[in-house]
């Protein structure tokens, strides 16, 4: 009884307001359809949190994908918008392009049919926030100022929406039992009093929910999957799952691999499309990269990716009517390339003719297999009272390298400090994180402790083992320890200062051609 009172109070309060208040969006006397939609959070079933994590292969909330999908095919997503991250605010500008396609759509109207009002603001020239100036979908942000890159709130949006449909001539009138629908939120009356005829008519109509069974945030702004959700079941109500476009195929790169170095994006090509867009964002879903393409392919440049981070791949291929649709995102992991080490080219060339009978690299497995030698050496071993033990321990290396991998562990295993030895790699046919030909094929590369002697990207990202703790845990290797200084007096060099500043670290990896 409390609710409806202070409801009732409040509606009233909104009747009586003064031309004096300027809300952010300008159609302040609106009225909603009756089309059952749930536009700010896509399913009643889900909070917000829930659904976030529905998806995780781009930064489109899950409880989003299928309207995304309805509205892609439609072609109605703005490349404004997907070039923002989708779980960010949407901006005034992205409002006005995602909201002017519906409202043409519902109503019949077009760009000669929409008259444009003498624009008060110099800031932004782009013809769809023109037109939702013109139509009352949108106010001024300020005296001369649109702020195209300004956001939109809950309520402003959801207002604004009911706004568009009743201006397309969707029209019904508030009922009493519409006007209590807003009590189920305990901040229902933080709303703007001008927003509370269309919030609740929004509310009772299903047009919008809370970010939860408790909480409508009419203040709070409203993200760019929230609005991609509304839009398509509001597209769907009127059109149901009908669209036409076809999105592209990425055929390069696919989800899961890893990029090196510079990279091509390719994509079959789609029947109508006048051109194509690639957008690439970082992990933060951050735009990086915004290529425009005539043709099927680009080449993306890398100079400002982080190593070992991943990047999300999106195709857009743009028709002559000014739709766009929009690939399945394809997420990568890129890797900086291994810097040649500091070995001159001269000593390389040695060391890879006493390594490959003939000098050429081996090119298949059975061929690298036929070349390797299994040998078994001494080690120390850590028991879990912290005494050491010796040991053995076989690998499998190169048989031109079998006498000195012997040699270098004897002499490990002689020093002093008695350097414990939990796990020994070397040969394996395999590539590495980057898709080149690992030299663990060629039997040239060994391991030691992996765990301890983690690999990391040059921004810190552990990709392989769990930590470095040199002179803190027994099993990691110090720069300047017997296994550093014994593999070097042999030729071998290591992975943890080979290839400088800016490059990756493995500080488990002993190489003796230098990768």
């Amino acid at each position: 009884m409390l609710c409806m009172k202070k409801l009732i109070i409040l509606l009233l309060a909104a009747a009586l307001l003064t031309a004096g208040t300027t809300p952010a969006l300008a159609n302040n006397e609106v009225w909603a359809g009756n089309e059952q939609l749930n536009i700010l959070t896509g399913s009643s079933s889900f909070t917000e949190t829930e659904a976030a994590q529905a998806d995780d292969r781009w930064d489109l909330a899950g409880w989003a994908a299928e309207d995304f999908i309805l509205l892609n095919k439609a072609g109605l997503i703005p490349q404004e918008l997907i070039t923002g991250n989708l779980s960010s605010g949407l901006t005034r500008l992205e409002f006005s392009q995602l909201i002017m396609p519906l409202y043409k759509l519902i109503s019949g109207a077009d760009d000669d049919s929409i008259e444009l009002a003498d624009l008060p603001y110099d800031d932004c020239d782009d013809l769809s926030a023109a037109q939702a100036y013109s139509l009352g979908f949108i106010a001024t942000a300020g005296e001369g100022i649109f702020d195209p890159t300004g956001h939109i709130s809950r309520q402003d949006f959801a207002v604004a929406l009911v706004g568009m449909l009743q201006t397309a001539g969707i029209a019904c009138t508030l009922s009493a039992d519409d006007s209590s629908a807003l009590c189920g939120y305990e901040d229902f009356s933080e709303a703007d009093s001008w927003a509370y005829k269309g919030l609740a008519k929004a509310v009772a109509s299903e047009y919008i929910s809370g970010v939860d069974e408790n909480a409508l945030l009419p203040h709070e702004d409203v993200t760019r999957s929230q609005a991609i959700a509304a839009a398509g079941r509001i597209y769907r109500s009127f059109f149901g799952d009908n669209g036409e476009l076809a999105a592209p195929q990425v055929k390069n790169p696919q989800t899961g691999s890893t990029a090196t170095g510079v990279f091509a994006v390719n994509w079959d090509k789609t029947d109508g499309a006048e051109g194509y867009r690639v957008i690439v964002k970082d992990i933060t879903y951050d735009c990086v990269a915004d290529l425009k393409t005539s043709g099927t392919s680009v080449i993306v440049d890398t100079d400002y990716f982080v190593d070992g981070e991943n990047y999300t791949v999106i195709i857009a291929a743009e028709y002559d009517n000014g739709l766009t649709c929009y690939s399945e995102p394809v997420t990568i992991t890129y890797q900086k390339p291994y810097k040649t080490s500091s070995q001159s080219s001269a000593a390389l060339a040695a060391k890879e003719a006493r390594v490959f009978d003939g000098g050429a690299r081996y090119t298949t497995a059975e061929e690298a297999a036929a070349n390797m030698r299994t040998v078994t050496v001494p080690v120390w071993r850590l028991a879990s009272d912290g005494t050491k033990y010796a040991a053995k321990q076989s690998l499998t290396v190169n048989k031109n390298l079998a006498d000195d991998v012997t040699a270098i562990f004897t002499e490990i295993f002689n020093d002093d400090s008695k350097f414990p030895i939990k796990d020994l790699g070397c040969y394996n046919w395999r590539n590495t994180l980057g898709g080149a030909q690992s030299q663990h094929s060629f039997g040239t590369c060994i391991d030691i402790n992996s765990n301890e002697n983690f690999y990391v990207s040059a921004g810190g990202r552990a990709l392989v083992g769990k930590l470095w703790e040199p002179y803190e845990n027994p099993y990691s290797i110090t720069p300047d320890g017997i296994v550093v200084k014994t593999f070097a007096k042999y030729g071998w060099l290591w992975g943890g200062n080979a290839w400088g500043e800016g490059y990756a670290k493995d500080y488990m990896h002993m190489t003796y051609l230098g990768g």
